[in-house]
């Protein structure tokens, strides 16, 4: 997997070649996403808090990165 972009990502290239346009990449190699903070609420978890492109979360004006 690699980065394209001129002076910012522009675009997140797969293992497979598969092209993604995006705005920004969140890199976590070897990080455990804590979680603590979404216990008790409606937090969607699925090995770190689910969002969409976004960054929106499934509770109205919660965002996650």
């Amino acid at each position: 997997a690699s980065f394209d972009g001129k002076g910012r990502v522009e675009t997140v290239v797969t293992a497979s070649g598969e092209r993604i346009d995006c705005d920004f990449a969140v890199i976590g190699m070897g990080v455990q996403p804590n979680v603590e903070i979404a216990n008790g609420t409606p937090l969607e978890v699925d090995n770190g808090i689910v969002v969409d492109e976004f960054c929106r979360t499934n509770v109205e004006g919660v965002f996650a990165a």
